[in-house]
């Protein structure tokens, strides 16, 4: 008994000490974070109530520059012949933590000049960890400009060109864009992998003048790497240029800068897309503005694509289509409020949206529990798919219901999925009273997962 008091007074301290350094360490975060709590700890003597009283953020260590660099040379020396892969990855690792914290002005010509012997001596693997610490030397023009050079060089094999070109774009340096742009222009064999320093370090003026090359007669592989690097970064000054593009491009930049403007998800275009579907003449760029709506998927695109439903034809069958990636609550309710007057194929597009949505809102879960009833399977399914949601024992019994009315797979294992979805033990065992038309393997499993439920402990 004595042992035992011991053991948990033992455990009692253990659990103190542990509470207390989660105290300090949540102070610790809390004053490093910005916060304006009142109880935050300040300067002995100072007056509490002043934003510039707080104590100041903790920086790091001072960096012992002569042993920095005493240990980059090691590093330099040991890589070539570190065989071991997880130790030379440390050293890589090490050596560009070293290099970002030393700086472009404290590393000196020689070992710039060392890293770039590595860079194209080095097996493959290893170029790649050289090139990953040289793009530490953020805003080192003259190591940007010989890596430059490099690329220009006759012979150079694609790997290498490769991680040097990744290297530049962690470099940040702005003014090699006239450069890299004149690269382009000469249709460089390197041209996608320029489009992305390009996208990395030429700011705004980097994404218009990708934006005016997209427009011109370039290599389908560049075309389509300016396509990703403007959907990747959406700068809404850039976007503007692509949509103020639209009205002089050809057809086959039409249908690129179309295709940008929808990757975007960026409302502001629905309109002017929507406008110029009803002026283009190619029907390839009318099927790409009707995609790109249901990727904005806001309300206006929403009811854009009811109304070409509506109109009937081939292109109704693709505003469908794009109805289903509509992904904005506003656009998906603005949709259900006329569910009377919707044609099957929008019904079922509406339900698939909302069901795709992280919290449907009342409304469209009222629409759901209409829905179970509709003549489309399809309409039906989405709708079940949208009742399963945790802790909604309101729907278990509409549930049951549609596993008793859709004996189809596909119908049975949503309905099962959305009462385990509930969670609750009523609703598992509403699972287990409705496996009689599931495959027996199924069923073991459908029973298993409800078993889990029915016997966990309540929190």
């Amino acid at each position: 008994m004595v042992r035992t008091k011991s053991v948990l007074l033992a455990l009692g301290g253990l659990l103190a000490v542990g509470a207390t350094a989660l105290l300090v360490w949540s102070l610790l975060v809390a004053g490093s974070s910005g916060s304006r709590s009142p109880n935050r700890e300040t300067v002995p003597g100072a007056d509490a109530t002043r934003p510039d009283a707080r104590r100041p953020r903790p920086s790091a260590p001072p960096i012992d520059v002569p042993k920095s660099k005493a240990r980059v040379a090691e590093i330099l020396t040991a890589l070539p012949q570190e065989s071991d892969r997880r130790r030379h990855e440390a050293l890589a690792s090490e050596l560009r933590n070293l290099l970002r914290r030393l700086g472009k002005d404290r590393v000196d010509a020689a070992t710039k000049e060392q890293l770039l012997k590595l860079l194209v001596t080095l097996d493959p693997q290893k170029r790649r960890l050289i090139a990953q610490a040289l793009g530490a030397l953020d805003g080192d023009e003259a190591t940007a400009r010989r890596l430059l050079q490099m690329c220009r060089e006759e012979g150079i094999d694609v790997h290498t060109a490769r991680v040097i070109f990744e290297a530049l774009g962690q470099m940040h340096v702005p003014a090699l864009l006239p450069d890299l742009l004149e690269m382009l222009d000469a249709r460089s064999p390197h041209s996608p992998l320029i489009v992305g320093v390009i996208a990395a370090t030429g700011g705004r003026a980097g994404g218009e003048a990708l934006v005016v090359r997209l427009t011109q007669s370039i290599q389908p592989d560049t075309h389509q790497a300016i396509v990703s690097v403007l959907v990747k970064n959406p700068d809404p000054h850039v976007l503007k240029v692509v949509a103020d593009s639209l009205a002089t491009a050809d057809t086959q930049a039409r249908k690129s800068l179309v295709e940008v403007l929808g990757r975007s998800r960026n409302a502001r275009f629905s309109r002017q897309l929507g406008v110029l579907y009803g002026s283009e003449p190619d029907e390839e760029v009318r099927l790409k503005i009707l995609r790109a709506l249901g990727r904005i998927g806001n309300r206006d695109a929403a009811l854009f694509l009811l109304d070409t439903v509506n109109g009937g034809g081939p292109a109704g069958d693709h505003a469908v289509r794009a109805l289903r990636d509509i992904r904005r609550p506003d656009a998906v309710e603005a949709l259900a409020e006329r569910w009377d007057t919707l044609k099957p194929p929008v019904r079922s597009a509406v339900m698939e949206a909302a069901a795709r949505l992280p919290k449907p809102s009342a409304k469209l879960v009222a629409k759901a529990r209409l829905a179970l009833h509709d003549p489309n399977e399809g309409t039906r399914v989405n709708a079940a798919r949208i009742l399963g949601r945790p802790g909604q024992e309101e729907h278990i019994q509409p549930l049951v219901d549609f596993l008793e009315s859709n004996t189809g797979v596909r119908a049975q294992a949503v309905g099962l999925d959305s009462l385990l979805r509930i969670g609750t033990p009523a609703a598992a065992a509403a699972v287990v009273a409705n496996l009689h038309g599931v495959p027996e393997d199924a069923g073991k499993v459908y029973r298993m997962r409800a078993q889990r439920i029915l016997t966990r402990k309540p929190d």
